[in-house]
């Protein structure tokens, strides 16, 4: 593997009739704005990846995690109350967490009808 140069380093202060690097070009383009509800992403996608963010332990895959927000929303249309809905399986701290998590995502992005 080749060694490169190290840069040089201008010994004054002195302007110089070349520029030392390139200019920056700024774009007067304004940044395009997200174009759906959810942004960039699909519906899906916005609530895969904000579970994701709450996550506690290893993450299951996509497809369960929305199949995990479809149950909760229905049971939610049957009646129960969003503090009684259990989606995630497991004891302790950490299932309670990510439970109380996925119920919250899944009202807030496919059952909006329940929140409170």
């Amino acid at each position: 593997m080749a060694k490169s140069a190290a840069p040089e380093v201008a010994a004054s202060a002195e302007p110089t009739a070349e520029p030392v690097a390139a200019p920056i070009k700024m774009s007067s383009e304004p940044t395009p704005e997200p174009t759906g509800e959810y942004g960039d992403y699909t519906q899906d996608e916005f609530y895969v990846a904000s579970i994701s963010s709450a996550w506690r332990g290893a993450l299951p895959a996509d497809a369960e995690f929305v199949g995990a927000a479809a149950l909760a929303c229905q049971d939610l249309t049957a009646g129960a109350a969003a503090a009684d809905v259990r989606v995630v399986s497991g004891e302790g701290e950490d299932a309670d967490w990510n439970n109380d998590h996925a119920v919250q995502y899944a009202v807030q992005v496919y059952c909006p009808e329940f929140a409170s």
